[in-house]
């Protein structure tokens, strides 16, 4: 009998860490003969990710949650799952998580609550708040807690009333990744374009530079007038490329000597788990679960919002080939080993089946 699970997850478009994962996780449930995973896709389609309005947001908002759980009801009935597998982002989105959690507990249907987001260990520490109180009831009603990051493990772990906490971290399909043919004088950011990525940090430390004929390349979508006036503010060794396809921002990188991701919050980014398996030095702030991923000199952490730190990173590994090669190469040995997909799906497995 095949082993049946829902997954409530976003899908692309929009593009972003959640939804990639998504995609990742159904396409390889395609070669399990004996499961069947059946996606409910929540993505927030009616807004743009850098529109931060909060009427919108509320109301917009709402309108999905009433939708999403009538879906979700729809689907626990008719597909009749063995698991439900819930993502989260936090937030406003706590709401539906918390409902979702009490349907699948009603009818009796196992449920993980998968935490996708770094700001957890803040959040618990200053306890008070409607964010803190709804995340703490929506970890007692899953039965199992699936964190990325340790910080996050240690923080839920220590939550009374939390029936099973785990650490998976996120995984990358080798499979979809380009084969590295080059490594051209470039310097690239695949993100979102809004500050809280850290672009403008990384604009500052880069003219601070000197770059002998480096180019700076930033890959992801943004609101045009953000866009435009960081354009203004920019030379010409920075080129900006829009929005791209998964496939096409991971050729850029591919042909790249460096990633930089400058975040202000993070969880486990999806960008430099696969600039690690492209062998590439990565420069990222220490936040979530990127300096785990680091460890070991597979790259170079920075203070968050530390222009000249960050300059000071991005200048060493232009200068030194030798260091830029050698993390790369520790980066793409961890990444074969700890986080491909086939090893972190037989996790996921696991706790569908409750498999201890």
């Amino acid at each position: 009998m095949s082993l049946r699970v829902l997954l409530v997850s976003p899908l692309p478009p929009p593009y972003g860490g959640i939804s990639h994962w998504t995609g990742m996780i159904e396409k390889h449930s395609k070669s399990q003969g004996d499961l069947e995973l059946k996606v409910l896709d929540i993505s927030p389609r009616w807004r743009n990710v850098y529109d931060s309005a909060v009427w919108k947001r509320a109301l917009g908002g709402g309108v999905q949650l009433v939708r999403d759980v009538f879906r979700f009801f729809h689907l626990l009935c008719r597909f009749r799952p063995d698991a439900v597998h819930i993502t989260t982002p936090g937030q406003m989105a706590l709401v539906r998580d918390i409902l979702i959690l009490l349907l699948a507990r009603v009818v009796g249907v196992r449920s993980v609550y998968h935490i996708r987001f770094g700001r957890v260990p803040i959040l618990l520490a200053r306890e008070a708040g409607l964010e803190a109180r709804l995340f703490k009831f929506a970890a007692r009603l899953a039965e199992v807690v699936i964190s990325i990051d340790k910080k996050t493990f240690d923080a839920v772990s220590s939550l009374p009333r939390v029936r099973r906490s785990l650490l998976i971290p996120n995984c990358y399909d080798p499979a979809v990744l380009p084969a590295v043919n080059a490594e051209l004088k470039q310097v690239v950011f695949i993100g979102w374009v809004i500050p809280t990525k850290g672009i403008e940090e990384l604009l500052d430390a880069w003219s601070s530079l000197r770059r002998d004929g480096w180019t700076l390349l930033v890959v992801g979508p943004g609101d045009p007038d953000y866009v435009n006036s960081l354009a203004l503010r920019s030379d010409d060794s920075v080129k900006f490329l829009g929005s791209m396809s998964h496939p096409k921002a991971m050729e850029v990188l591919a042909s790249a000597s460096m990633l930089v991701l400058p975040s202000h919050t993070e969880g486990f980014p999806n960008v430099v788990l696969e600039g690690m398996a492209l062998g590439k030095a990565v420069v990222a702030t220490g936040v979530g679960a990127i300096p785990e991923m680091l460890t070991n000199e597979c790259g170079t952490l920075v203070p968050v919002k530390d222009s000249q730190s960050l300059a000071a990173a991005i200048g060493d590994l232009i200068l030194n080939d030798a260091k830029r090669k050698s993390q790369g190469a520790a980066a793409l040995c961890r990444a074969r080993e700890e986080f491909s997909i086939d090893k972190i799906f037989c996790s996921y497995r696991s706790v569908w089946a409750d498999q201890n």
